[in-house]
């Protein structure tokens, strides 16, 4: 490629960034973090600079070399420090993720798209929304259900896409490769009570008490808290200035189960 061919094909993609609801949103908490520091009293000022580190450095780890890590950290510190500086770019942290990451992994990561299911294991997205992991023990097959970074707005679309990803779920448990199915499982700070009364709609009643807290020193809810820390605003504002940490709770039924209580 030619200088300029390189330097239009880096634009293009920190444009693509920038349209992106899920990259805005992971600015919007580092811009929330900054303005944080400017307000709040200068003995909590180091607690929450930790706080912020361990979010943002374990970002993605596991997708990295050992040599990309070392780099990783070493941007992304000085990213933070920008933003203890009052001085935080999104361009920089655009360039931080497109000079590390392959631009096929931040299109997944920041626009995801549906996969078709062509494996007995493996992590396929049924829609923008939903993720479906599936892993087999011995002769069971169960899938967990994952939300993902997304860039949808709304709750009633973000309601409409959980219908539309069930929906996938349910013809590929009845005539698709998930027809041997045992368990579907689901983990999530969105099935939080706050959220939760939505999702029952689209089931009848007989799963209300499917739904279960989950111990949030659990490793397997990890995940799901450290999304809600780098994509929502309050998660990520109470967590530094309260300790609060996101409920998760879990919805785990039989193949059986969910085909016989899902609406649609």
């Amino acid at each position: 490629m030619t200088e300029n061919e390189i330097i239009h094909e880096r634009e293009a993609q920190i444009e693509f960034l920038n349209k992106s609801i899920a990259f805005q949103r992971m600015c919007n908490n580092l811009k929330q973090y900054q303005e944080i520091l400017r307000n709040i009293a200068d003995e909590k000022k180091e607690e929450i600079i930790n706080k912020v580190k361990d979010i943002y450095i374990c970002f993605c780890l596991n997708d990295l070399s050992a040599q990309d890590d070392d780099i990783y950290q070493e941007e992304i510190s000085k990213i933070l420090l920008a933003c203890e500086e009052n001085n935080f770019d999104p361009k920089q942290l655009a360039n931080l993720l497109i000079d590390i990451f392959s631009f096929e992994a931040i299109k997944k990561e920041f626009d995801p798209q549906p996969d078709k299911i062509e494996k007995a294991n493996g992590s396929y997205n049924l829609n923008e929304l939903l993720c479906c992991e599936i892993s087999r023990i011995k002769d069971e097959k169960n899938i967990e259900l994952h939300i993902i970074p997304n860039n949808i707005k709304g709750t009633d679309t973000l309601i409409e896409k959980i219908l539309q990803g069930f929906s996938i779920l349910k013809n590929e448990l009845v005539n698709g490769s998930l027809q041997d199915t045992k368990f579907i499982n689901m983990k999530s700070w969105l099935l939080s009570p706050a959220f939760q009364k939505k999702i029952i709609l689209l089931f009848n009643n007989k799963i209300n008490d499917k739904i279960v807290k989950c111990d949030i020193n659990d490793i397997s809810t990890y995940g799901s808290i450290h999304e809600a820390f780098l994509y929502n605003q309050r998660a990520f504002r109470e967590f530094l200035l309260e300790n609060k940490i996101p409920e998760v709770y879990q919805l785990k039924l039989t193949k059986e189960e969910f085909l016989s209580t899902f609406k649609i």
